[in-house]
């Protein structure tokens, strides 16, 4: 056999190995990246609502509470020499703030950030357990996120609405984990927690109302046994009362001339009649006085204004009671009942509070922006109940495709329905009337915060401050307490 004319040579390259598959993402993983992404997409609003607040001196309600706290920390007794403003539970914020950070209002802006973290971190919590998936409690969070930091609403940070919203945040968050895991400890925890929303503001009860209804309709709803509903009031009863307790005893014990938590509950259970009581003649004259000042005519297209600006979480919460009521009329009257979820009796909860946080922004006729907070932080709990139907649908279908571009265009109207609160109004929710340019958005307020400068009210008290010694007294006429918490002085 001859033999070929070519001798083979061994080749001197290198031999290379197969490149290993990548690992597969775990769920685990994939878990960790989107809850990450969520912290990142809530903290954004978040954090640039906090530097908003803590450069932005109240002058107002809020130097008030500052005041009555530095006061009564120095000495003076409630009731006598100092006469509080603010209501007890925000009352007792501000001397803890004043205590801890001084005759300012660092502390209690400090205390209101923690709260409403606090808050958000349960409302995700609730809202991913409840709803099975962490999209519709991703839209829930930064949707509150970002209109409870909203320039447009939110005012200075020391205010009674957000301390009030982050107590029925986190005792309605507790109270829905409650349902679904029925740990006894979480539902006193909802209870002590809902217990104190009305010590900031009446309009607390909401939430309150929202769980009473919602536990005694179960029962009827056959959604549990009436032992159950029986032992939730129990427990929830038994977390207020433990929450009140040294309340009770701090302002009875001690003879502080504050009014009792709820004091016009025992006016009724000693017999007087509801309107005798001095709390509710409060209240009456409250209202009457307002209705005088703003009649009907001018107060409703106000609140429908303000209702406007914040379109996408009022949307968001219609949208979910249209879809339960669709739901519950399909499954009485189609033949192919649609698939129950878990939480579909829980949008009863959730509307009924929104519906209420709605209906208390009409009690006062003077429609104040602040008064529009509470009512975001229930849309967007409630709005979950939406998404969750949505992305239910998506996930279940075969047309992927068609899910993800209907899902992209969703996006886009949510972020077309909250320019506003970014970008700025045009016109004044308040009046009507249009402003020179877009205003009272974060971007405009980032602006102004960066511009510096300094309120005519601030200078006055910062050069009172620096040229009078520390023992001077002073006197401010009208609503302008923040002048003494500028100035560092007391009034004479």
């Amino acid at each position: 056999m001859s033999k070929s004319p070519h001798k083979m040579r061994p080749s001197r390259r290198p031999h290379k190995p197969m490149p290993e598959p990548a690992a597969p993402v775990s769920r685990a993983d994939k878990t960790i990246l989107w809850i990450a992404l969520v912290v990142v997409l809530a903290a954004i609003p978040f954090s640039l609502g906090k530097y908003f607040e803590f450069n932005s001196p109240e002058p107002f309600d809020g130097g008030g509470y500052v005041y009555s706290a530095a006061h009564i920390l120095r000495g003076a007794e409630i009731g006598v020499d100092e006469v509080p403003s603010a209501q007890l539970g925000t009352l007792l914020v501000n001397i803890a703030g004043v205590w801890l950070f001084g005759f300012g209002d660092f502390g209690p802006k400090l205390m209101q950030m923690l709260l409403q973290a606090g808050a958000l971190i349960l409302m995700f919590v609730a809202m991913r357990r409840l709803f099975g998936s962490i999209v519709p409690a991703a839209v829930g969070v930064i949707v509150a996120s970002v209109y409870l930091s909203a320039p447009l609403i939110a005012k200075y940070g020391n205010v009674k609405e957000q301390f009030m919203i982050a107590f029925m945040v986190m005792g309605m968050s507790c109270f829905v984990l409650h349902q679904l895991s029925q740990k006894w400890w979480l539902a006193m925890l909802a209870g002590g927690l809902l217990a104190w929303a009305p010590l900031f503001k009446p309009t607390g009860m909401s939430a309150i109302g929202a769980v009473g209804l919602f536990v005694v309709a179960q029962p009827i709803l056959k959604h549990c046994t009436f032992k159950k509903a029986v032992r939730d009031i129990v427990l929830l009863l038994a977390g207020a009362a433990a929450a009140m307790a040294p309340l009770y005893i701090w302002i009875l014990g001690w003879n502080v001339k504050l009014s009792v938590p709820y004091a016009f509950i025992w006016y009724t259970l000693a017999g007087f009649i509801p309107t005798a009581s001095g709390t509710t003649k409060a209240a009456g004259d409250y209202i009457s006085s307002g209705r005088k000042l703003t009649p009907w005519a001018e107060q409703w297209p106000r609140v429908l204004r303000h209702y406007w600006t914040l379109i996408l979480p009022v949307a968001l919460a219609t949208g979910a009671i249209i879809a339960r009521i669709g739901r519950l009329i399909r499954s009485r009257m189609a033949t192919k009942k649609p698939q129950s979820y878990e939480y579909d009796r829980f949008v009863l909860l959730l509307a009924v509070w929104w519906i209420l946080d709605m209906a208390f922004v009409w009690v006062s006729a003077a429609s104040y922006e602040q008064y529009y907070l509470p009512l975001n932080a229930s849309a967007a709990m409630l709005g979950g109940y939406l998404v969750a139907i949505c992305h239910k649908r998506a996930k279940d279908s075969a047309d992927k495709g068609r899910w993800i571009a209907i899902s992209a265009f969703e996006l886009l109207i949510m972020i077309g329905l909250s320019w506003n609160i970014f970008f700025g109004i045009a016109k004044s929710p308040y009046t009507g009337t249009k402003y020179p340019a877009r205003a009272r958005g974060y971007l405009q307020k980032y602006r102004e915060i960066a511009a510096g400068g300094k309120g005519a009210w601030e200078v006055v008290g910062e050069y009172i401050r620096d040229n009078s010694q520390p023992t001077d007294k002073m006197y401010v006429w009208g609503w302008y307490p923040g002048i003494y918490v500028a100035a560092q002085r007391f009034s004479s």
